[in-house]
């Protein structure tokens, strides 16, 4: 897209099978353990598929065999010429449990942040993996309340929700069931917004 970055890294927690793949060159599959990033708590994340394709060369018979090899074996070797490419747009680093409390501990005490465990596993890694080599955008897409049990004992104190969430309360949840057709979709997604 033009953005001027230096490198993309994967930040993974210990369920690290996309940074052993792009570590070791091992794609591998294990059983994945729990974790306080519990969206993290992968084994075969989805869009390694979509990097893979794209590392090729967009070569769908290559991704094909990557991924035919890993569902029939529950590993493959990755060629060397795809793992150049796959390291070429992104490195990879996983974060251990200790490790994420400890990167909650540091983001409330050096910036006054309270984030949740996968916020602080995207900040460990790039703090491990850039070492202040440069400016840095982490991702993060969960509010730490929603994680109070895991960083409540790290910082001290139930982390308060966000505005929206405390004034939804406990509103009923709404369901409405509609037609599987693309018209009653764009009706529903209508109603909604008016």
């Amino acid at each position: 897209m033009g953005l001027p970055v230096a490198g993309f890294v994967a930040a993974v927690n210990q369920n690290d099978a996309l940074a052993r793949a792009i570590n070791d060159g091992l794609y591998a599959r294990r059983a994945a353990v729990e974790t306080a990033s519990v969206s993290m708590d992968v084994q075969a994340p989805s869009n390694f598929e979509r990097l893979v394709f794209e590392a090729s060369g967009r070569d769908a018979a290559a991704t094909r065999a990557v991924f035919e090899a890993f569902a029939r074996d529950g590993q493959t070797t990755l060629p060397a010429d795809l793992l150049t490419a796959l390291r070429a747009e992104v490195s990879a680093v996983s974060v251990d449990e200790a490790t994420t409390r400890a990167e909650i501990a540091h983001a409330y005490e050096t910036y006054g942040k309270v984030v949740c465990p996968h916020t602080a596993v995207a900040l460990s890694a790039a703090r491990k993996q850039l070492n202040g080599s440069g400016p840095v955008v982490a991702l993060s897409t969960a509010h730490a309340a929603k994680f109070g049990k895991d960083v409540a004992p790290v910082v001290g104190f139930d982390p308060d929700p966000p505005r929206v969430i405390r004034e939804l309360g406990d509103r009923p949840e709404r369901l409405t069931v509609i037609e599987a057709t693309p018209e009653a979709a764009l009706a529903a997604v209508r109603w909604f917004r008016s």
